[in-house]
């Protein structure tokens, strides 16, 4: 069975292209399009990882990225943050210090969120 990554993003754009680049390589990309629908989610779909946007619809990414880290089933999953609006050192450094393993800005080549989720899963 293919590794779960979780992504939350409110654009489905994002999703979608996420989802069609990394299925062919054996992932199983479940999606949310808001935050709290990505901490059910995740709570239901114990993913491996989580791509998470830092601007959503009901709040900001570090916000849920602590929250998803309080879960006790959820506290060793990698999260990456992802932006193109929170791009200033100060947002990296607040999604980090939320409990975010890495920050990606958009747009984003598929192959180095691809080579960065492998990293994370070492």
């Amino acid at each position: 069975m293919g590794r779960k990554l979780l992504v939350i993003d409110d654009d489905p754009s994002i999703r979608k292209l996420v989802k069609s680049h990394l299925e062919p390589d054996g992932w199983i990309v479940e999606e949310a399009a808001t935050g709290e629908a990505g901490i059910d989610r995740a709570k239901s779909t114990a993913p491996d990882a989580i791509l998470l946007d830092f601007n959503l619809p009901d709040g900001e990414g570090p916000q849920f990225c602590r929250r998803l880290k309080a879960e006790r089933s959820l506290e060793r999953v990698p999260v990456l943050m992802i932006s193109g609006f929170r791009v200033k050192t100060g947002d990296r450094v607040m999604g980090l210090d939320e409990g975010a393993v890495d920050y990606l800005v958009k747009p984003f080549k598929m192959s180095v969120l691809a080579a960065k989720l492998e990293a994370l899963l070492r």
